[in-house]
């Protein structure tokens, strides 16, 4: 009877070039998803802080319009009235400017179009938040700067 004794050489693991290429990967993955949750975090800041500004704001202009009670199609300008929602103000620790551009047209039915509330964030210099003011509709939406 003759026994055949193996004896097993095992070279298990990982080198370390394997190793420090699975690290490089893991950091390069980890720099694309940290632009990607910075540039999130910044649009959320806008949503929740200066979008509802510049709705306000935009809804402060149709009120206006509608209290003018215009018969036909007329430009206004907003630098000499006083619109609560449209001033500069500051917004849990961060300024918020507001910026109106276009010519506002107060319509009969109290409408306005042609007119465009800017909101920005010092802080946050890659993004705003816009709202046009079309005749039947305000689409607001964050846009890049």
């Amino acid at each position: 009877m003759c026994l055949n004794i193996r004896v097993f050489s095992s070279k298990e693991g990982f080198t370390l070039v394997e190793l420090l290429i699975v690290i490089a990967i893991i950091g390069i993955l980890a720099s694309f998803s940290l632009a990607s949750y910075l540039k999130y975090r910044e649009k959320s800041i806008l949503t929740s802080h200066a979008l509802p500004v510049a709705d306000a704001c935009a809804k402060d202009i149709i009120t206006y319009c509608i209290d003018l009670s215009v018969s036909s199609p007329t430009v206004i300008s907003l630098s000499s009235v006083n619109l609560p929602n449209c001033n500069n103000t500051s917004v849990l620790g961060h300024n918020l400017n507001i910026t109106l551009t276009g010519s506002f047209t107060c319509n009969p039915g109290g409408t306005v179009s042609n007119g465009t509330v800017e909101a920005t964030l010092e802080d946050i210099p890659s993004y705003k938040a816009v709202c046009n003011l079309n005749e039947n509709s305000i689409v607001c939406k964050i846009e890049e700067r």
